[in-house]
């Protein structure tokens, strides 16, 4: 459930290019 709701901010964030640096800390 924690995994899902972390994939959902990734995605609003990824709008704004950030999430683009969360992948590839991960």
């Amino acid at each position: 459930k924690t995994e899902k709701g972390a994939t959902s901010i990734i995605s609003i964030v990824g709008k704004e290019g950030i999430g683009k640096m969360t992948l590839a800390n991960m």
